[in-house]
Formats: C-alpha cells, sequence, structure tokens
C-alpha cells in the first residue's frame, strides 16, 4: 500500500514538473514573438526597441513566475471582506466605499489575492470579489451575472458608489454592465489591469470562445461610445497584449520591465491602484 502511494505522488510530482516546463516553453515562445515585433518595429522606425536574448529569456522568466504564482494563488478560496458599516446618510471614510474585483474571463477571482490582502493591510474594509460562473458561454449572460452582483453588493453596503477593478479580458464586459442607467451614476473609479480594448494577435489565439464572443463584433460593437476605465495599468513587456495601442485611449500607467500577469502582482501597481482611490 505504502509503495502505491510513494508511486502516485512520483508520478503526480512528474506530472507537476513537466507542467512547469510546458508552461515555461509557451511564455519563452511567445516572449520570441514579442521580441521579433519589437525588433521590426525599431527597424521600421515605429514604437519598438531593441531586444536582445538576454532580455527575452529574462521577460520569458518573470511572467512565468507570475503565472505560476496566480495558479497557486487558485488554491486559497477568496471570500467578501466587508467590515463597514451601511453607507447612509453621514460621514464615512473611503477606505468604506466598495471596491468590486472582477478577474479575467478565463481566471478566478483569486487571482487577485495579493493585491486583495494589501489593500486589506491598508484598511480598506469593504472588498467583495466576484466569480465568474463557469458555464456561462454567452456575453449577454456574463454581462447579466456581473450586473446583479453589483446591485447585490450596492443593496448590501447602502453605498451611493463603488470602484471596479477588473484584469484583462472582462473589459468589455465591465464596460457594457456599467453602461446601465442605473449603474452609471454609482461607478466612479474603474481602473483597469492589462485589459485590452480589442484582442491583440496573441491573446486572439490563446483566447476561448467565450473571450472571442465578448470582444467580437456582435457584442462590443460601438464600445469606444461606452463607459471606459478611469486608468488603465499595462506592462512595457507584455507579449499577450501588443502593440500598446490595443489598450485604446484611456489614461495609462505603464510598469517598466513587467508583463501581462506579472502587472497584477507588482507593487506599483498597488501603489497606483491606492493613489486613485483616495479621491
Amino acid at each position: 500500500m505504502l509503495t502505491l502511494i510513494l508511486a502516485t505522488l512520483e508520478f503526480l510530482f512528474v506530472l507537476l514538473m513537466l507542467a512547469c516546463l510546458v508552461s515555461f516553453f509557451f511564455s519563452l515562445l511567445f516572449a520570441w514573438a514579442w521580441a521579433q515585433a519589437q525588433n521590426s518595429a525599431q527597424t521600421a522606425g515605429g514604437l519598438g526597441r531593441s531586444v536582445s536574448f538576454t532580455e527575452l529569456l529574462s521577460v520569458a522568466a518573470v511572467e512565468w513566475g507570475a503565472f505560476l504564482t496566480i495558479m497557486i494563488c487558485h488554491l486559497i478560496p477568496m471570500r467578501y471582506f466587508h467590515e463597514a458599516a451601511p453607507l447612509r446618510d453621514g460621514e464615512f471614510t473611503v477606505q468604506q466605499v466598495p471596491i468590486i474585483f472582477v478577474p479575467s474571463l478565463n481566471l478566478g477571482a483569486a487571482s487577485f489575492q495579493f493585491l486583495f490582502w494589501r489593500l486589506k493591510r491598508n484598511y480598506w474594509n469593504s472588498l467583495w470579489p466576484f466569480q465568474w460562473k463557469s458555464f456561462l458561454e454567452s456575453p449577454d449572460l456574463l454581462e447579466d451575472q456581473l450586473r446583479n452582483f453589483i446591485k447585490q453588493v450596492v443593496s448590501n453596503t447602502e453605498a451611493k458608489r463603488f470602484r471596479i477593478i477588473s484584469f484583462g479580458t472582462s473589459r468589455p464586459i465591465v464596460s457594457r454592465a456599467l453602461d446601465d442607467s442605473n449603474l452609471q451614476a454609482y461607478c466612479d473609479r474603474w481602473i483597469a489591469i492589462s485589459a485590452p480594448e480589442v484582442l491583440s494577435d496573441t491573446l486572439r489565439y490563446v483566447s476561448t470562445k467565450k473571450s472571442l464572443q465578448c470582444y467580437g463584433v456582435n457584442y462590443s460593437s460601438n464600445l469606444n461610445s461606452k463607459k471606459r476605465p478611469d486608468l488603465v495599468i499595462c506592462g512595457e513587456n507584455d507579449f499577450i497584449c501588443y502593440p500598446r495601442q490595443v489598450f485604446g485611449d484611456s489614461r495609462h500607467l505603464v510598469l517598466g520591465h513587467m508583463g501581462h500577469l506579472g502587472s497584477l502582482l507588482h507593487s506599483d501597481t498597488t501603489q497606483a491602484i491606492l493613489k486613485e482611490l483616495v479621491v
């Protein structure tokens, strides 16, 4: 019996190592494509820059590490953190205003574990992680789920306003949800991290059917006329979403030496969000 258990553990360990190696291989491939695009843009006189092989390995390794960190974070469940009193008429601090965390369409709320913990440590006491229902595929149903969750948070907190922090491909869903006339007046800050306005070629290649539908013409038409983020935080070395024009015309904060997932974990992201939320 003990031999069987040890053999099973060894097999699982080998599978885990293989999965890590495969994920690093794909990270290296995407970084290589990004570096080639940067070098080609520089040659053509564009906004690109020369990327050495050493820097390419560094970029791939940093993003790979961020990917593994976020996957490990998904092993820890996220729960609401609500210690704020109902925000009825009267004075209240900015830390009591509810913050809703909206993950990428293909990731869970646990992606925000580090940011969630840092905001708690800085005395924000109304934090609401949102989780997509895995069986929903239609953009309209995803939008309804998010809108209902926001209304539930507003009802529970009795708040006159709320903030949203989103990540990745959830941007068109958040934009459409906030276009609701019943919610427009409530959301006074929307911060989007690594959230493209249009799909890049690389992201289109790795996206699921759900993401492709949300960015499709049938759903995201006239998206430019709808709600846009007040701040978009993106990485200088984002080899998933490039060129930078895919993030649209919103106000940007570009993090040096960071990639798509790394931007979510970086301390500068936390500092920028804290600065943005105190307004």
